[in-house]
């Protein structure tokens, strides 16, 4: 299992109840890919850096997932495929950096 990082970019129009639906759909199909999912921040609707789509917004999502290798295909293809999510990112942690995540997490326990 491997660490990865997917942001989505989510249509602006999406009301928080839709938002959560399709969060709940993307946690269904890491959870059949026997992954599991660590972290969800529902950062909300923010001006986009250039139009995406005639989309002057958007609504972002950032998640944490541990996933085998051989399933981020069937689940980058998934998220192709749906169209109420106008652009994402899905990206795999640096075994360093998590160590460092971990370390720091440590000392601020301490």
């Amino acid at each position: 299992m491997n660490n990865y990082e997917l942001t989505l970019i989510l249509k602006p129009s999406f009301s928080d109840k839709e938002r959560d639906l399709l969060i709940e759909k993307i946690e269904k199909w890491v959870l059949e890919s026997k992954g599991k999912i660590e972290k969800i921040d529902k950062m909300g609707k923010r001006v986009l850096s250039y139009q995406i789509n005639k989309f002057l917004e958007g609504i972002y999502i950032f998640m944490v997932l541990n996933l085998a290798p051989k399933e981020v295909g069937q689940l980058d293809r998934k998220i192709k495929l749906d169209e109420n999510i106008i652009r994402y990112l899905l990206v795999k942690k640096d075994k360093v950096v998590i160590k460092v995540e971990k370390k720091s997490k440590i000392k601020l326990k301490e």
